[in-house]
């Protein structure tokens, strides 16, 4: 029978497989959104199944010398390359190119040598392949590398282009992943110390616990389900839609409406042929949001690249406000705060 911080930790790998298993199940209505949550299930399962594969280890549920240590240590192999992935598909809004795989050859290989290991001995019944298990300190560090070059990702992010529950979702995976990381130098500080045996798998649950709250909170995930509800009945087709969401980006993009302040979704609809009610249902579905909103990120994004231009110092923050679209000072503040996090004064003198 394990301890209570045991029972506590496989409840919450439990609970994060369970969570991967309803993102995984869950229909998104835009490919980016598809990605993103592949890749958080990916993450939740290894998660999760690492700190269940510990808790039974000390619980001694199981009785295995290599079996436990093997899942344990190739999930941890996994989990920091799985994490910078995580980070790269978040930002770049698609999958990274395919030298990116490369990451994980060194988890892939050990994990390769050593179930060959393991298959002669429980299989052949011969033990001619050795078995190698890296040194702890070794592996924390691995991962440790990998933390760090997620935050570099993260902070070379463009916050324009990046939305703001997507930078609040890799700021909670590094805040904790760096917490998980300070338990494990105490556990290795302290490894003598039986009260301190399950500080790992306990820090981890507290990331699983975090990771499910913003998965609920910023993903949106109980609200797809509810726009899916309210256009039940609706006449757009899939393909209708996807076409007019194809339109919908030229109309942004090349001829760059957003910059009329007077633009509104009747016009943006008659230049669609859609109705209003289809307008809105496209752009909520595939965009995840409201019109306002959608144009709104583009404005931001210009008024952004103006502020980092110095040929454009000689206009007011005011001024780049209405030249992106924007009809008034407290309109763009308080979109460009929500899309960036920073107000427009602190991006020009960041640069």
């Amino acid at each position: 029978m394990g301890s209570p911080l045991t029972i506590v930790s496989l409840f919450g790998a439990t609970q994060g497989l369970c969570l991967a298993a309803g993102i995984l199940a869950l229909r998104q209505d835009d490919e980016n959104s598809r990605r993103i949550g592949r890749v958080l299930s990916c993450l939740l399962i290894c998660l999760s199944t690492v700190v269940a594969v510990i808790a039974i280890d000390h619980a001694g549920v199981i009785e295995s010398r290599f079996l436990l240590p093997f899942l344990e240590y190739t999930l941890s192999l996994l989990s920091g390359p799985l994490f910078l992935f995580f980070a790269r598909v978040v930002i770049d809004a698609s999958w990274p190119p395919r030298p990116f795989l490369l990451h994980f050859l060194p988890a892939l290989t050990w994990t390769g040598i050593n179930g060959a290991a393991w298959i002669e001995r429980h299989v052949a019944g011969t033990t001619t392949l050795p078995i190698w298990v890296p040194p702890i300190l070794w592996t924390i560090g691995y991962q440790m590398v990998y933390t760090g070059l997620m935050i570099a990702v993260t902070m070379r992010a463009d916050r324009t282009r990046l939305k703001k529950h997507h930078r609040s979702l890799l700021g909670i995976c590094i805040v904790f992943l760096l917490i998980v990381h300070a338990a494990q130098l105490v556990r290795f500080t302290f490894r003598d110390v039986a009260a301190l045996v399950d500080i790992v798998p306990l820090t981890s649950t507290v990331l699983i616990y975090a990771l499910s709250i913003a998965a609920f909170r910023e993903s949106r995930l109980l609200a797809l389900e509810s726009n899916r509800a309210k256009y039940e009945r609706s006449t757009l087709t899939e393909e209708r839609a996807a076409v007019g969401e194809e339109q919908l980006r030229e109309l942004m993009t090349s001829q760059r409406l957003f910059l009329d302040g007077d633009l509104d979704q009747t016009s943006v609809a008659a230049a669609l042929g859609l109705s209003r009610h289809h307008l809105s249902q496209l752009v909520n579905q595939s965009f995840g949001t409201n019109f306002n909103d959608f144009v709104n990120r583009y404005r931001v994004e210009e008024a952004a690249t103006m502020l980092r231009d110095p040929a454009q110092d000689h206009l007011t923050i005011e001024a780049i406000g209405r030249r992106a679209g924007f009809h008034s000072r407290s309109a763009f503040y308080e979109a460009f705060r929500r899309h960036t996090g920073s107000s427009p004064s602190a991006l020009r003198r960041e640069r």
